[in-house]
């Protein structure tokens, strides 16, 4: 025997539980979706340390508008947490002679 289908009188009005509430989604951040890799340790135990970064962004379809540059956020996000100054972010095309 199979379940009821859902009916307008028996349907859940509440969203889906994947769906973020809309006060809650500005306040929980996703993962960063980009691979992390360990700051190395000075062998020194002290001085140096990453200071600065920057970021290049490569592809059309970021320049066109067709996906959303969401890397940058994550990635500016990653440094200010880290106490990095992160000083320039570039978008260029997918044409060889601007890389």
């Amino acid at each position: 025997m199979s379940a009821p289908a859902a009916t307008a009188s028996n349907a859940d009005p509440s969203p889906p539980p994947s769906t973020p509430k809309p006060e809650a989604a500005a306040q929980e951040l996703p993962k960063f979706n980009f691979e992390l890799s360990p700051v190395p340790a000075n062998p020194l135990g002290e001085g140096r340390y990453i200071k600065t970064a920057a970021a290049l962004v490569i592809g059309d379809e970021i320049l066109n508008g067709k996906t959303l540059d969401r890397n940058s956020n994550y990635f500016a996000r990653f440094c200010f947490e880290h106490g990095i100054d992160l000083k320039r972010i570039e978008v260029i095309p997918d044409e060889e002679e601007d890389m």
